[in-house]
């Protein structure tokens, strides 16, 4: 051999396995490029860039009879130990994450237990490697990554699963901005976005996958950073989770239809439009809703989404900052609340709404809707954006909901507004500050509460007028 390793050309360093290739073709070709390596190879030195196309009479190389079956059978010959009892093989190296020897568990005398191959199958996976590096789902920077294992796959089910046809676009993120295309897309297979592809698809049920959350690196030749796996969820469970989450949709999205029967489109919730309208910013990224679906998918993936604390404080919160900057209203944003919390092992909205905090909030929500900024009649028409606009500060502690109550008792007097269902309202509230024992004041219970209260008497018209 000539040279030393490191400048070897291509054609040289291949020498060893040219020699052991039975075909006349490659070894008439290499003889003839032997006899020019030197011109060759000083025309490649003397070019910052250069192209060397053979033609063999009117062929390319690919197309000459067998040349591809050689070249595939000598990239497996690495890759592959023989499973001398069953006349298969086994895969010695990492094709994909699950498929590989390196399996967790598996010693080297039990990877034939992991899965068997013939040569053919091993020829076929090769080229479905690289499909593990392509997320069923994105969301921005993150993509989720399926990864299917079970006795029963058959590579032709494995390339199908990866080289399929997508019902639904992989960026998630921004076909939430347009949901009526996926909207459009889901009703006919009732599918959620985030199940579409773990649910509808030729493999048996008892097929497994690892769900990855990993990080979609920026450039094409960066390196991909798993971050989240959630091991061996089966199909036939991801199934059952998806039709229940679609039967919880469809209960919410009744009970908004039959409130508004008159808007130009009718409700529909998927998991991570509703998450967006609750977590969503302004900033382009949309990061806090990123993060919060990073914590919530893979419980909702495993079935063991029990309770989510962060979601009404975070509800609350887009609730305020709608009603400052002109956002969705909330009579219509309770349905996503109500729709995420139904879709919970542990539903709290009961909970909560049998609180002694939502009780003082929804009989202060009474009173202050006097001066709401939907009646034709407000007296103060700042109030909304100024006091209800920034409700959670107002009722920080019980303290705090006295001093407000108080405020709007004030302002109430003042513009002959003590009708009797507020002086009712405020009766109940001092009621129940007065047996306010056994409970610790949430003020997120009293804010829905609030504006559950406020926002009750609406016209339904105003607010299809508003949403259309």
């Amino acid at each position: 051999m000539n040279g030393t390793w490191s400048k070897k050309s291509s054609f040289l360093l291949c020498e060893d396995v040219a020699q052991n290739i039975n075909n006349q073709f490659i070894q008439k070709f290499r003889n003839e490029f032997r006899k020019n390596l030197v011109i060759i190879e000083n025309l490649l030195k003397a070019q910052n860039s250069i192209v060397l196309h053979f033609n063999f009479d009117g062929k390319r190389w690919l197309d000459m009879p067998g040349i591809i079956d050689i070249i595939d059978n000598i990239l497996i010959i690495n890759l592959i130990p023989e499973h001398v009892e069953s006349e298969k093989v086994v895969l010695d190296k990492y094709l994909y994450k699950t498929l590989g020897g390196v399996t967790p568990g598996f010693s080297e005398d039990n990877k034939y237990k992991n899965k068997l191959f013939t040569r053919d199958e091993i020829k076929s996976l090769m080229y479905a490697g690289k499909a593990t590096e392509n997320p069923i789902l994105r969301l921005g920077s993150i993509g989720i990554i399926a990864l299917p294992h079970s006795e029963k796959l058959s590579p032709e089910s494995v390339i199908n699963f990866f080289e399929r046809n997508k019902s639904f676009p992989d960026n998630i993120d921004e076909e939430i901005n347009k949901e009526d295309s996926v909207i459009d897309a889901i009703d006919n297979e009732d599918f959620d976005p985030f199940f579409a592809d773990f649910v509808n698809n030729d493999f048996d049920d008892t097929v497994k996958f690892d769900i990855v959350f990993t990080n979609i690196p920026a450039s094409p030749s960066g390196v991909y950073v798993d971050l989240i796996e959630v091991s061996d969820v089966e199909k036939s469970l991801l199934k059952y989770i998806n039709k229940n989450i679609r039967e919880k949709a469809r209960e919410i999205e009744n009970m908004a239809n039959c409130e508004f029967p008159n808007m130009k489109s009718t409700f529909h919730f998927y998991i991570g439009s509703s998450f967006k309208n609750i977590f969503g910013d302004a900033t382009k990224e949309k990061k806090r809703f990123q993060s919060h679906l990073m914590k919530v998918l893979p419980k909702i993936y495993a079935d063991n989404y029990y309770e989510d604390p962060m979601l009404l404080p975070a509800f609350i919160d887009k609730a305020e900052y709608n009603i400052r900057e002109g956002g969705q209203n909330f009579t219509t944003l309770k349905y996503d609340l109500y729709f995420l919390m139904n879709i919970q092992k542990n539903n709290p909205l009961m909970k909560i709404t049998e609180s002694k905090s939502y009780a003082l909030g929804k009989n202060l929500g009474i009173m202050a809707r006097q001066f709401a900024a939907w009646r034709e009649d407000c007296p103060i028409k700042s109030f909304e954006k100024s006091y209800v606009g920034n409700l959670s500060r107002r009722i920080s502690s019980i303290e705090e909901l006295v001093k407000f109550a108080s405020f709007i008792n004030e302002k109430l007097v003042m513009h002959g507004r003590l009708y009797p269902e507020v002086e009712n309202a405020y009766e109940e509230l001092v009621k129940t500050l007065e047996n306010f024992e056994n409970e610790k004041y949430n003020k997120y219970n009293c804010a829905l509460g609030f504006f559950t209260s406020y926002y009750e008497t609406q016209k339904k018209s105003e607010i299809n007028q508003e949403n259309n």
